[in-house]
């Protein structure tokens, strides 16, 4: 009878989960995806800023890069504990607050007289921010998640300032790739690709490594009846 009950509320319980690593070859896509502002930012904000202007075109670039991301995670997520269409929704609000926070703390960090110190706040706020706001769909993993999202951007900080010069000096047929955002004043559009690389290579090896999907249910056998 004790041995019914207890089983009984295993197959009650949807909260415990498995791990499951994520197949190679989906880890190379979740890595690359999170390349792809770096693309955005040459195919759309410059030629768009001709037409609307820099500020405009900046906006919608973020727009972009925000819908990408999160509709991109969702179709690779297929999967886990969470739909993906929660994980689309939940990971576009994630990505706006990240960067609407990490814009506040590096301006007032700035502001303060801390300048070498506004990036590294800022971005590594922007990764404490998209990492709580995922780590919810991962719940045998809300820790590591958080972790992992918020040392990504740490190290994209880090790297920014020995990224940027090579960033500035990219040009195709002589058209610079990333200098008319930078020197227009939308530095954000650089340090957030760079954060969105990192936090994908972090978050990529992570889910390779120790992804989770559902334990397996036991069924109750029929000598539990007795």
């Amino acid at each position: 009878m004790a041995n019914r009950i207890y089983r009984s509320v295993n197959m009650a319980s949807t909260s415990s989960y498995s791990e499951r690593p994520m197949l190679p070859s989906t880890c190379r896509y979740w890595t690359l995806l999170h390349l792809v502002p770096f693309l955005l930012i040459p195919l759309v904000t410059s030629p768009l800023a001709v037409v609307t202007g820099i500020n405009v075109a900046a906006g919608v670039t973020h727009i972009i890069v925000i819908v990408v991301l999160s509709v991109g995670q969702g179709v690779l997520s297929r999967g886990e504990p969470c739909s993906p269409i929660r994980w689309t929704w939940q990971s576009a609000c994630g990505f706006a607050g990240a960067l609407a926070v990490g814009l506040v703390v590096m301006s007032t960090v700035d502001l303060a007289g801390h300048d070498q110190l506004a990036t590294i706040a800022g971005m590594t706020a922007s990764g404490a921010v998209l990492g709580a706001a995922q780590a919810p769909l991962r719940p045998a993993g809300r820790l590591s998640w958080f972790v992992a999202s918020t040392v990504g951007w740490l190290v994209g900080a880090l790297a920014f300032r020995g990224i940027l010069p090579y960033l500035l000096r990219a040009s195709v047929t002589g058209t610079s790739l990333y200098a008319p955002a930078y020197n227009a004043g939308h530095n954000e559009l650089l340090w957030a690709a760079t954060g969105i690389a990192f936090y994908g290579f972090f978050t990529g090896a992570l889910r390779r490594f120790w992804g989770v999907e559902p334990r397996t249910r036991v069924s109750p056998s029929p000598s539990d009846a007795v």
